[in-house]
């Protein structure tokens, strides 16, 4: 850089995106980037910016702030938004998926997409777990929810086999998960 100029480093472009969430919302975010997985399959990196909780050290006290979340979303999964200039936003293509094209092959079958929300097997392979919610100050406590042990919304401490979670499930005080479907569990 020569003396006497000033420039800032650019940062990459983004674009807004429209967001298909596993649960079905729609939301909007951030695209970075598109890129081809090896098997040929593309995907879009995206951001939302989401509420996080954050403790500050000097005694002050919790607060909220927005917290950028970064996730890879399946192509079919995003949707443009109108008017919106996408042709700076750049693109990543597999070295495999390229070599295959490039013989002719074609892109490599894609691997079957997993069925959501998981199949319950009923034969008591299956595994649940309970997700505890913290109660504010001054409030009464929150119900506890149950998930199927392969659900991404919460996050499992100590499984429970079909019949423990059934047992737990009696309980009062105790919601399934939407997003899993734990509710069939008691549909059976």
């Amino acid at each position: 850089m020569k003396s006497g100029e000033d420039t800032a480093p650019q940062e990459a472009p983004t674009a807004p995106i429209r967001i298909r969430l596993p649960d079905g919302q729609h939301i909007l975010g951030l695209l970075h980037h598109r890129f081809q997985g090896d098997n040929g399959a593309w995907f879009y990196q995206v951001s939302v910016s989401l509420w996080s909780a954050v403790h500050d050290p000097a005694g002050t006290g919790d607060r909220a702030e927005p917290y950028d979340v970064s996730f890879a979303a399946p192509a079919s999964h995003v949707q443009p938004v109108d008017g919106t200039d996408y042709t700076r936003i750049p693109i990543r293509r597999s070295r495999a998926a390229l070599v295959r094209a490039r013989a002719g092959h074609g892109p490599a079958p894609a691997a079957a997409a997993p069925s959501w929300p998981p199949a319950v097997r009923g034969d008591d392979t299956d595994r649940w777990y309970i997700q505890t919610h913290r109660a504010a100050a001054g409030t009464p406590p929150p119900a506890s929810t149950m998930h199927h042990a392969e659900c991404f919304v919460g996050s499992a401490k100590e499984l429970l086999t079909t019949a423990q979670a059934l047992q737990v499930l009696a309980q009062p005080g105790i919601t399934v998960c939407k997003v899993c479907d734990a509710g069939r569990l008691q549909r059976g």
